[in-house]
């Protein structure tokens, strides 16, 4: 199905799938759905259901999941270079999500149901613009990008795996405080002068995080005490080692040295 030209879908009983694997192609210039929802029907093959946005394509309606055994969490996969816009509570849907392309955002509060994995493939974007306060499985690959442009992005029990991706708060942003953050690969954590803070984190032993910003001031800050092995993971700014205040906070500044006269 395509939509363009200010195409607009309405409907209150939308089913996508169930014969095989369906396909939207969003073209228009102001393609959009005001649907009261629409509802994605599994099938034997588990064939997904992909929108390719070439346009921002919005979703102001729920998603729902059929309501039979066999029939539901249908695959999901976002593709194209523009951006798919869940801007609405209350999903059922709780099938994997895959976002290829472009950028997933998630506008709503809890506009997944919580049940779902949620991979970010290379050069992809997961973008959060409402607190979302229900469990996922999230995964963003190399050059992924995770924004956070809410103060509470996530605030449900999330495992959250960034590899080689990367995290870029665009206000003062706190980063699952409730879950844990897997950090493997070559990540990034790109704050400038943007306060962030970070959960309940773990490092891979090869797991490396460059560090974007400024470390003078309280800008990066890990709710935990980390070890010196998981501080010697950080590339700093000035290429000093990184090293942790009381607070918890980061910091790349030479630190003194006590000397003792007798």
């Amino acid at each position: 199905m395509t939509l363009q030209n200010g195409a607009r879908l309405v409907g209150n009983r939308v089913r996508v799938g169930n014969a095989g694997a369906a396909h939207w192609l969003i073209l228009g210039p102001a393609a959009s759905t005001n649907a009261a929802g629409f509802t994605l029907v599994n099938n034997a093959q588990k064939a997904p259901f992909t929108v390719e946005c070439h346009v921002d394509f919005a979703v102001t309606a729920s998603m729902r999941d059929y309501p039979q055994i066999g029939l539901y969490d249908q695959p999901l996969v976002k593709a194209g270079p523009a951006s798919m816009i869940l801007a609405a509570s209350g999903s059922t849907f709780g099938g994997p999500i895959t976002v290829r392309g472009g950028a997933l955002c998630l506008e709503a509060p809890n506009a997944l149901a919580g049940t779902n994995t949620l991979a970010v493939l290379s050069g992809a974007e997961l973008r959060i613009t409402a607190t979302q306060n229900v469990p996922l499985t999230v995964s963003l690959s190399t050059n992924a990008v995770l924004t956070l442009a809410t103060a509470d992005a996530f605030t449900g029990d999330i495992a959250l795996t960034l590899d080689s991706a990367i995290v870029r708060p665009q206000m003062p942003a706190v980063l699952n405080l409730a879950g844990e953050t897997l950090f493997t690969g070559t990540s990034v954590l790109d704050f400038g002068e943007t306060p962030l803070a970070i959960g309940p984190a773990l490092f891979d032993p090869d797991a490396t995080v460059t560090l974007t910003g400024n470390l003078e001031t309280d800008t990066l800050r890990f709710q935990q005490q980390l070890t010196s092995t998981q501080l010697g993971c950080f590339v700093t700014p000035s290429g000093r080692c990184a090293w942790q205040t009381a607070d918890g906070y980061i910091r790349d500044t030479a630190r003194g040295i006590l000397f003792t006269l007798q």
